[in-house]
C-alpha cells in the first residue's frame, strides 16, 4: 500500500490522491488503509518517513572507516546523492504546497528529512551509532554542516536546477564547509566533549 501511495502522491499530488484510488490499485480494502493511517496527512508522513529510512539504510552501508573528515565528506556526499533525485524533491514540493493547510504534516515531514540528515552526519562525526553519547554531542556541529552544505542546494533543487549538477556541486561545497570547520573559521561552541577533541573546530581531521 505504501508503494502505491508513494506513486500516486508523486504523480497526482496530495489532493488528487485518494484512499479509494490507493485501495483499488493495492487490491485492499479502504478499511484496512484507514485502520493504519486514519488521515491522508498521516499516510503522507509515513511515505516520507519510509523514503528517508530507505536512504539512511543505503548510506549506513557506505562504511564508517577513515578520519573524521573522511567520514563527514562521505556521509554528506551520500546524502546529496540520495536527496537530489526526482522523487525526494517531488515529496519536498508537495510538503511546501500543503504547508498552509496542513502545517503539522509539513513540520513533521521536514523534521523527518532534516533530522535524518543531521543524525547521519552526527553518526559520521562520532564514528558510528554504537556510542549514543558521542552521537548526541555531535548533533550541533552536524546541524550546522547540513545547514551550510546541503540546505542551500535543496533550494536550488526545488526551483528546478539540474539535479545531477547539484549532486556534483555538493562534493565541492561539502569539502569547503568541512575545511572551514577544520580551520576554525566557523564557531561551533567551546570545546568538544571528553574523547571527542578530534571533531570540534580546528581539530577536525
Amino acid at each position: 500500500m505504501l508503494d502505491i501511495a508513494t506513486r500516486l502522491f508523486l504523480h497526482q499530488g496530495f489532493d488528487r490522491t485518494t484512499y479509494e484510488g490507493i485501495a483499488e490499485l493495492a487490491h485492499a480494502g479502504k478499511a484496512t488503509l484507514y485502520a493504519r493511517y486514519p488521515t491522508k496527512e498521516a499516510l503522507f508522513k509515513e511515505v516520507v518517513r519510509r523514503r528517508v529510512a530507505l536512504s539512511l539504510v543505503r548510506i549506513s552501508d557506505g562504511g564508517d572507516g577513515g578520519t573524521v573528515r573522511d567520514r563527514i565528506l562521505r556521509a554528506c556526499v551520500m546524502l546529496a546523492d540520495e536527496t537530489f533525485v526526482p522523487d525526494v524533491i517531488a515529496l519536498m514540493r508537495i510538503t511546501i504546497v500543503e504547508t498552509e493547510r496542513f502545517p503539522d504534516m509539513a513540520r513533521v515531514s521536514y523534521e523527518i528529512g532534516f533530522g535524518g540528515c543531521v543524525g547521519c552526519v552526527a553518526e559520521a562525526i562520532a564514528g558510528g551509532v554504537h556510542a549514543p553519547d558521542r552521537v548526541s554531542a555531535a548533533i550541533p556541529i552536524a546541524t550546522r554542516i547540513v545547514e551550510m552544505a546541503l540546505l542551500p542546494l535543496q533550494i536550488h533543487a526545488l526551483y528546478g536546477v539540474d539535479l545531477a549538477t547539484l549532486r556534483e556541486r555538493a562534493r565541492r561545497d561539502v569539502a569547503s564547509v568541512v575545511d572551514m570547520v577544520a580551520d576554525g573559521l566557523i564557531p561551533f561552541g567551546e570545546t568538544g566533549p571528553d574523547g571527542m577533541s578530534d571533531w570540534a573546530g580546528p581539530g577536525v581531521r
